[in-house]
């Protein structure tokens, strides 16, 4: 006679479960691993479905599966992560971390600035079907490095909300990667948020991160300046965008713009 634990639901679940997440966190290295994580998901709700085997199943796992995106939510990062494949996009890693995290049940492996606000942030953009302009403007500012994952998100929320004209015009200026394009960055969020636009912190953030990636304050980015009162003009520039809600965000020292290089 075949042992009790082999026919036991519940066993079968708790060995099912973590096999699964095991493959589905190796496919996220090389892919989306779209089918496997939604098929865990449908898993899961099934799970929740059978309330007859939950006083069997491990607490943990169920608190795991309760853990688990919504159906809508998880089809939303599957896509963008496929689009980012498509077009060779730089990884998505946070979002692969809150899959791994969530999906995968790899709850140690969750990173301390993947926070599933700021997932549902991105999710809600792509989602609401921007135009391509916005569209454009977004694996734009996905591709500045240095810009962090909660900045990134929030800049995504503020693009739905500025005129069509700044979403272009950024979008251009974006485009380019040289000194010059920190100085026309620098003068051109710095005159829109003279004139009460751009009002956001995370435009100041993009400016800090996009100089940092393709800018330096030495001798050779001041080589791009033609007169010194081109130079003049660009620091008085500069600094208005130093915001004391800025300021905050910034590392006290360390590499790139800091709050100590800001107040020399």
């Amino acid at each position: 006679m075949l042992p009790d634990s082999i026919g036991n639901p519940a066993t079968r679940i708790a060995q099912v479960m973590p096999a699964a997440q095991r493959e589905f966190v190796a496919q996220l290295d090389n892919g989306p691993g779209d089918y496997v994580g939604m098929s865990i998901l449908a898993f899961g709700k099934a799970i929740l479905a059978a309330e007859a085997v939950h006083p069997n199943l491990p607490p943990d796992l169920l608190a795991m599966v309760r853990r688990f995106p919504e159906r809508d939510v998880a089809e939303s990062i599957f896509e963008r992560l496929e689009d980012a494949a498509l077009s060779k996009s730089r990884d998505r890693s946070a979002l692969k971390s809150y899959l791994v995290s969530s999906l995968g049940g790899c709850t140690e492996f969750a990173a301390a600035d993947v926070d599933l606000s700021d997932i549902q942030l991105e999710v809600k953009f792509w989602k609401s079907c921007p135009d391509s302009h916005r569209r454009d403007l977004a694996t734009i500012l996905a591709s500045v490095k240095r810009l962090d994952y909660k900045t990134y998100v929030t800049c995504l929320a503020s693009v739905m909300l500025e005129k069509d004209q700044f979403v272009k015009e950024l979008r251009v200026m974006l485009m380019e990667k040289h000194w010059g394009a920190c100085a026309k960055l620098i003068s051109y969020v710095s005159l829109r948020r003279s004139l009460g636009q751009f009002s956001a912190d995370c435009w100041t953030m993009l400016v800090f991160a996009f100089v940092e990636e393709h800018g330096s304050f030495s001798s050779q980015g001041k080589a791009h300046m033609i007169t010194m009162d081109q130079w003049l003009s660009f620091i008085q520039d500069f600094i208005k965008l130093t915001v004391p809600a800025a300021q905050a965000q910034l590392r006290d020292s360390g590499d790139g713009i800091t709050r100590r290089r800001l107040t020399w």
